[in-house]
């Protein structure tokens, strides 16, 4: 009958569109995850162009498009579009020389997070787009189109352009989702991708600012070693009554010009080896070294200072030695320095101390004394080059700020590190931890480790209670007692 044809009808067409909106939902999603994934592909990219290309990439998996652009904007102007360069369609003139309107509109539609979707340029849906855009669109032959700007924040960085050619193809609203999502990830990913190259150029410009330096500070003290062997020599000369007696006045001058020229001296070899270690140019040598033998001749070394200054001096190593890999020279020169550094500022009466021993895997070497110390506002900058403590400038105490710079450097070419510890008029101490090699503290040391040289008895006797405050923030405690 009439009646049950028309209930068939309309049960069959409710069930055609129950399919046809399934079907609908099912393509929103396989867009949805096409463009999530693409969205990650792009976000993956570290350059600019890498990402504008992953984004074209991306586009033309999503959705069925005849051509697609992506076009930037920098500082107000259009680039050139990547994607399907060759079949640009329009003329140049449509990015290069943009109207003002043109560009307003785009930055409207940007700021309101929406697209301009045109279903049909040459039918009356057209009509309603600017002459200019409406007569280029249809001389091209492009039919219908989704424009969706992209971002971050505030700031509009381009637009994509997907175009369909001829006319009856319309946008479905999943594929307009695609597309704006896609373009989302592509101003997440382009931003992102410019503040890394923008800090990689940074970085490139400071490590060749750094070996400009490195290389000025090496010619520079290079050329200045020439006349000043040339002053210490005749110093020497007019000292020895060579050219004449010499009055004691004069003596006088010449021993105050020969400190001058010593200082001088320490300050240039400072900054030659400073420059060499940083550009790579200063040559190390890795072999086993034991620390053990790099302390002993490292305390001989300073010994007459200790002596002049009226220190005591005391060591402690394991007798098994601490064997690390590394440059005999330039640990000798790490512990040199810090001893010295222990020396020139602890005044007369006080004393030094410099231990060695084995922690998680570690040689670790301690230099602890009970000098000046240095104040807590500065000793965030005390590595740093030509960086001098404050209580060091107030009391007229010579240096060139470079010994600890010299160090750090040392110690991380060395895959080692370096803390510092100290407390102003109570002393500092400065610990250096290096990789200790398999096995490195399995008895190699010499017996003579026990001492520094017959001038210099390192002996395990501690000095008692003030020893021990002085010396109770070392992270390193001497072995079997103060010493």
């Amino acid at each position: 009958s009439a009646e049950v044809r028309e209930v068939a009808r309309a049960v069959n067409t409710q069930a055609d569109e129950s399919d046809r909106l399934r079907q609908q939902e099912a393509e929103s999603n396989r867009l949805r995850a096409m463009a999530r994934a693409g969205g990650i592909r792009i976000r993956e990219h570290l350059a600019a162009d890498d990402v504008i290309h992953e984004a074209h990439a991306a586009l033309a998996e999503c959705v069925e498009a005849d051509l697609t652009y992506v076009i930037l904007e920098n500082d107000g102007q259009l680039t050139p579009s990547v994607g399907h360069e060759n079949a640009w369609r329009l003329p140049e003139i449509f990015y290069t020389e943009l109207p003002p309107d043109g560009m307003k509109r785009l930055h409207g539609l940007f700021r309101k997070h929406v697209s301009d979707v045109m279903q049909d340029v040459a039918g009356e849906e057209g009509e309603h787009l600017p002459p200019w855009v409406r007569d280029q669109l249809r001389a091209a032959g492009i039919g219908s189109y989704v424009l969706t700007p992209f971002g971050v924040g505030e700031q509009m960085l381009g637009f994509v352009v997907v175009d369909r050619l001829g006319s009856g193809r319309p946008w479905p609203a999943a594929e307009v989702d695609a597309v704006e999502s896609i373009a989302a990830d592509v101003g997440r990913g382009l931003y992102h991708a410019r503040l890394y190259e923008a800090e990689n150029r940074l970085v490139e410009e400071l490590k060749s600012l750094d070996r400009a330096k490195s290389d000025f500070f090496a010619t520079v003290s290079h050329e200045l070693r020439a006349p000043l062997t040339s002053i210490e020599g005749y110093v020497e000369t007019f000292a020895a009554a060579k050219a004449g007696p010499v009055t004691d006045g004069q003596r006088r001058m010449l021993e105050a010009v020969d400190r001058g020229a010593v200082r001088l001296r320490g300050l240039i070899d400072d900054v030659f080896t400073l420059s060499k270690l940083e550009s790579g140019a200063f040559t190390t040598v890795l072999r086993p070294v034991d620390m053990t033998q790099v302390i002993a001749e490292a305390a001989e070394a300073v010994q007459p200072s200790v002596a002049a200054r009226g220190l005591d001096f005391t060591a402690d190593c394991p007798a098994g030695g601490l064997m690390v890999e590394g440059d005999a020279g330039q640990l000798d020169r790490v512990l040199v320095n810090l001893l010295s550094n222990a020396v020139k500022f602890t005044p007369g009466g006080g004393r030094i101390a410099v231990t060695g021993a084995v922690k998680d895997g570690s040689a670790v070497v301690a230099v602890s004394d009970t000098g000046i110390g240095i104040p807590a506002s500065d000793q965030q900058e005390l590595f740093a080059r030509f960086f001098r403590a404050s209580n060091a400038r107030e009391r007229s105490i010579p240096g060139t700020g470079l010994g600890l710079a010299i160090v750090r450097t040392i110690v991380d070419n060395h895959g080692g590190d370096v803390g510092l510890r100290s407390q102003e008029n109570k002393g500092t101490t400065v610990t250096v931890r290096l990789p200790l090699l398999p096995g490195g503290d399995a008895g190699r040391g010499p017996p003579e480790m026990a001492h520094a040289g017959p001038a210099a008895p390192l002996t395990a006797e501690g000095p008692g209670a003030e020893w021990n405050r002085a010396v109770a923030d070392s992270p390193v405690r001497p072995r079997g007692g103060p010493s």
